[in-house]
């Protein structure tokens, strides 16, 4: 990390007042403070609180909090492409395709998100926010593993402008940015995040789809029956023969079904 410093420091009187890159600031500040607190500090013989807790460090500890639900949209989103073409790989082989399919949508997202934040940045001349770091990942995890990767850029650029910088950027928004990105794609593009687009196929499916009852007609079905008979075990009932376990408890609390990358797992 020494040698790291050293560069920073180097390179830092090109940045400050004077420099020749000194409209560049908050690009090498907000990269800089990724790594080392920043160089201003609190001084003085007043009370108050140290801590090297500051709003950066606070969001990756809500993006490490993020990780094992990711983890398991990876390996969901490859368990449903196998399971849907009939095939039984290993966990490996799901992981794989849970990989090629998620880590796209997420590159994307933070690609277009922290390009227009550092572009907002520069021109205002103000630090670079640290909320798209949280942002950048929640878009994926709220997104379809089908949806086209143009469509998540335009996505996160209409989220990132009209839902956040808009009112003046982390803090003083009034919309959750990521929520805004799938509002903008549900109404401008809903064939593409709603209907038959929650499984990646990639193959040939092992079914073209099947019919029946909507859970909410079985769920009503499931109240006029006798004998106590309860909603998740009429749905049970209905799906053995072709879907066996899909409406087991401990399978509905993990979700293993089809979704949003994050979106499904309790």
């Amino acid at each position: 990390m020494k040698f790291l410093q050293n560069a920073f420091d180097k390179i830092k009187p090109n940045f400050e007042k004077g420099g020749k890159w000194e409209k560049l600031h908050p690009l090498y500040d907000g990269h800089r403070t990724i790594f080392f607190s920043p160089d201003s500090v609190t001084s003085g013989t007043g009370v108050q609180v140290r801590d090297a807790m500051d709003l950066k460090r606070l969001m990756m500890t809500v993006i490490i909090a993020m990780v094992p639900c990711l983890l398991f949209g990876i390996w969901n989103t490859g368990y449903q492409h196998h399971l849907a073409t009939g095939q039984a790989p290993e966990i490996l082989d799901q992981i794989l395709v849970g990989l090629w399919v998620t880590i796209p949508i997420l590159i994307v997202s933070y690609g277009v998100g922290l390009s227009i934040e550092f572009t907002f940045c520069v021109i205002k001349g103000h630090p670079i926010s640290e909320g798209f770091l949280v942002t950048g990942m929640l878009i994926p995890l709220v997104m379809p593993a089908t949806i086209p990767l143009w469509q998540v850029g335009l996505a996160t650029a209409f989220a990132v402008i009209i839902g956040k910088e808009a009112f003046g950027g982390t803090g003083m928004n009034i919309l959750n940015v990521a929520l805004t990105a799938r509002a903008f794609l549900y109404f401008a593009y809903p064939s593409q995040i709603s209907g038959e687009v929650w499984t990646y196929m990639g193959g040939a499916p092992a079914v073209d789809g099947y019919s029946g009852a909507t859970p909410l007609a079985v769920g009503a079905e499931a109240i006029e029956a006798s004998g106590g008979m309860n909603m998740v075990q009429m749905l049970a009932d209905k799906t053995k023969d072709f879907a066996p376990g899909l409406y087991d408890t401990w399978h509905l609390i993990m979700g293993h079904y089809p979704g949003s990358i994050g979106a499904t797992s309790v």
